[in-house]
């Protein structure tokens, strides 16, 4: 049996273990794993097949609890697998609207704790504002103190060389996250033989 056959037989066991225990996560990337497996064999229409089960069961994860982070990279990975480079790309659109969304907390936060004396509290909230948000500047004239506001501006200053090229990390970032899934995956297939 080739590596390929026991990273396969390991998959197909992980869909039966999932499917028992419902381990959406589990399941999901079993069937991407499969799906990755057929590919490689150039069985492309079977890989399809795998690929839609996994982004069928990401969906409907994500319809239950709609804040899920791992569904939401399951679809991504899978729309990208799938070559449906648009969906995808509206998946960010929407995963980055549904961020700068809740980073309005920390600017609340922030303000709250300026008015009760808390300046580095305060600025700590909107460092992580203005770093989730790097298109919204102009938030600085929210900034309630101009103590808090400095401080800021400082800090942004240090990390501001360091975040030039974010896409370049997040890709990175993404490929080592795969990467380490599937060598999980293998590391487990050469343990059960």
């Amino acid at each position: 049996m080739n590596r390929v056959d026991e990273a396969e037989t390991f998959a197909h066991m992980a869909l039966e273990e999932s499917n028992k225990h419902e381990n959406y996560q589990m399941l999901c990337e079993s069937y991407y794993i499969v799906g990755e497996i057929r590919t490689g064999q150039k069985n492309l229409a079977e890989a399809k097949e795998y690929f839609l089960k996994a982004l069928a069961l990401a969906e409907e994860r994500l319809k239950n609890i709609p804040a899920d982070a791992d569904a939401y990279a399951a679809i991504g990975e899978t729309l990208i697998e799938l070559d449906l480079m648009d969906e995808a790309r509206e998946l960010v659109l929407t995963v980055e609207k549904k961020i700068s969304d809740m980073t309005l907390v920390l600017t609340r936060l922030g303000n709250l704790y300026a008015e009760k004396g808390y300046e580095k509290d305060s600025q700590f909230c909107f460092q992580k504002f203005m770093a989730l948000n790097p298109s919204l500047h102009s938030t600085q004239e929210s900034i309630p103190d101009a103590k808090i506001l400095q401080g800021v501006q400082e800090a942004e200053g240090k990390t501001e060389d360091r975040d030039k090229d974010l896409s370049s990390e997040y890709a990175i970032r993404t490929l080592s996250g795969w990467l380490k899934n599937i060598q999980r995956i293998r590391t487990h297939a050469e343990n059960d033989r």
